[in-house]
Formats: structure tokens, C-alpha cells, sequence
């Protein structure tokens, strides 16, 4: 898949699906603290490379059949 567009723009596309809960994370795991931190001070943060690789994956999930949107290795 090939990006397309800035990194705000592909992060405020995907940012409904968030804001909508359609996202789940873990209720704890050792990146878990960087990770939020690093979406909650987009795009005035100094790094956002996670913030871009989540809005990558949601956008490439859109593609998978409904089976594999809930597989994870995580449990809650």
C-alpha cells in the first residue's frame, strides 16, 4: 500500500474510527504509555512515527475481510 497524502491527513482520516471506540488497545502493555503519549501530542509532539503506522494499519484493515478485524494477540 502506498501512502498517500501527509501524515495529519492520513491520522484525521482514520481519527473517527478512534473517537468512535472502533479502536482497542491493551489495558496494559510496556509501549502502551510511549504510544498514547505520542498520539495525545500529535502533531506538536517530536516524533510521531506510531501515530503514522496506526493510521497505516487502520487504513489497510479497511481492506481485510470483517473475520480478521478483531485477531489480536493482545487480551483484555
Amino acid at each position: 500500500m502506498v501512502a498517500t497524502g501527509d501524515k495529519i491527513q492520513r491520522m484525521s482520516i482514520q481519527c473517527a474510527k478512534i473517537e468512535g471506540g472502533q479502536v482497542w488497545l491493551p489495558k496494559s502493555a510496556p509501549w502502551l504509555d510511549g504510544y498514547l503519549k505520542e498520539l495525545g501530542l500529535f502533531p506538536q509532539g517530536k516524533y510521531f512515527d506510531q501515530v503514522d503506522s496506526t493510521s497505516q494499519i487502520l487504513k489497510a484493515i479497511e481492506t481485510r475481510p470483517p473475520q480478521l478485524w478483531t485477531l489480536s494477540r493482545y487480551r483484555n
